[in-house]
């Protein structure tokens, strides 16, 4: 079983007629998470990007992130994506939770709960003024403790000591 087939089971579960799932990155599972779109009706409302090499453009599309993994530890497509400014439905894995800070931690679900990371897709699209109060502090938040700049300090601070 692929963590994307959370993501996959979830979105169906959500039935969000007007929205679209996109799934950008390449792996094992891909003709296993084909099928489960073609078996839960969806195969019309999600596309596969495959791998891509910068993700920017595919995040720009996006009105919410949503991540299902089932471990993760500090994940660079989350910090991405927060730094583009989304609101962001995810689970419960690893930093997530410490990631997005308490304030949005309304849509971090525990991992492998299909209903609540539902839950948590309707709440979001149906929210426009919470999608945009999220995405900010996602952003601001990625700035403030997440930058470049505070990496290369903090490491040559750590080399230096």
């Amino acid at each position: 079983m692929c963590s994307s087939d959370l993501l996959i089971r979830s979105f169906a579960a959500a039935q969000l007629p007007l929205s679209r799932l996109l799934l950008v990155g390449d792996g094992p599972c891909r003709a296993e998470l084909e099928a489960l779109c073609w078996g839960t009706g969806l195969r019309e409302r999600v596309t596969f990007a495959g791998h891509q090499k910068d993700p920017a453009p595919w995040l720009a599309m996006l009105d919410v992130f949503a991540m299902s993994s089932a471990t993760e530890q500090v994940s660079n497509a989350q910090l991405e994506a927060m730094a583009c400014g989304l609101p962001i439905v995810c689970t419960d894995v690893g930093d997530s939770r410490h990631l997005l800070g308490e304030s949005s931690s309304v849509l971090v679900v525990p991992s492998g709960d299909e209903g609540a990371m539902a839950q948590a897709m309707r709440r979001v699209s149906a929210a426009p003024k919470l999608r945009a109060l999220l995405g900010t502090e996602n952003r601001s938040r990625a700035v403030a403790l997440h930058s470049k700049d505070r990496m290369l300090r903090e490491y040559k601070a750590l080399l230096d000591s």
